[in-house]
């Protein structure tokens, strides 16, 4: 599965919004989620947006989902391929329990 948490640490808010071509003052922009002329939405670098016209905010997964319209998983999807990030999206694999108990048995013969 993708890492919702280094996708957090390599996307800013910030570089999407710049992806989208929105134009970026000192921390501050036209909204995407509404007909905007003055920058209404304000980001911070923790990751985080807020909108003070709309009154919605979150980090860039939820403003890719609510731009794009996405679910969560597709939104990891975009930012990953969006952003080059070259991440996988290999489900989890649960260890074979053989494997695993020859490795405890050799592991206690080693110990003796």
């Amino acid at each position: 599965m993708l890492e919702v948490s280094v996708i957090r640490d390599r996307v800013s808010v910030q570089d999407y919004l710049e992806h989208k071509g929105v134009l970026i003052k000192k921390r501050t922009a036209c909204c995407l989620l509404h007909h905007d002329k003055t920058p209404s939405m304000s980001f911070n670098d923790k990751g985080l947006w807020y909108c003070f016209v709309c009154g919605v905010g979150g980090d860039v997964i939820k403003l890719v989902m609510l731009v794009e319209n996405l679910n969560f998983r597709e939104s990891l999807h975009y930012l990953n391929a969006t952003f080059s990030l070259n991440l996988t999206d290999e489900p989890y694999k649960k260890p074979d329990n053989q494997n695993y108990l020859e490795a405890l048995d050799t592991n206690y013969k080693a110990l003796k």
